[in-house]
């Protein structure tokens, strides 16, 4: 047995298979790998967009998240606007309301002591009729 190869043989096997190989780079390896080349372009691509997106998205987060702060911080201070403007009118109003309270403490006070002032000089000309009469009647005569 030989270990050595004989030339012919080898080269008549290998000629057949570099051209199998040359067919199958031409019509098979050469397009897949132009194919993978542009589909890892395409990736690529969508990659940086969809980080480009996604940046803009946080921006767009960002500014929305601000005009919100924004919104509330308005809001708060319109309510205590309002609130201010409430606790305003309510004391106007409650002190409207003293004052005619007060008002009409007074003159409930007034026609007491108007009435009472008339109750005691009705009762002093009545207790002057009365002690006069009783004393009429005791004495027996009327008085002047």
């Amino acid at each position: 047995m030989e270990i050595i190869p004989q030339l012919g043989p080898v080269l008549a096997l290998t000629l057949p298979f570099l051209a199998a190989m040359a067919a199958l780079h031409l019509i098979l390896f050469k397009p897949l790998l132009a194919y993978l080349d542009e589909r890892e372009d395409t990736e690529k691509g969508a990659r940086e967009r969809a980080t480009a997106n996604a940046a803009t998205s946080e921006e767009r987060l960002t500014q929305i998240e601000e005009r919100l702060a924004e919104a509330r911080h308005h809001a708060a201070s319109v309510r205590a606007e309002a609130r201010a403007a409430a606790h305003e009118e309510e004391s106007k109003i409650i002190a409207q309301a003293r004052s005619e309270a007060e008002e009409k403490v007074q003159a409930a006070v007034q026609e007491i002591r108007t009435a009472a002032e008339a109750a005691k000089e009705g009762l002093a000309a009545s207790s002057q009729a009365l002690s006069a009469d009783i004393a009429g009647q005791v004495l027996g005569r009327e008085l002047h």
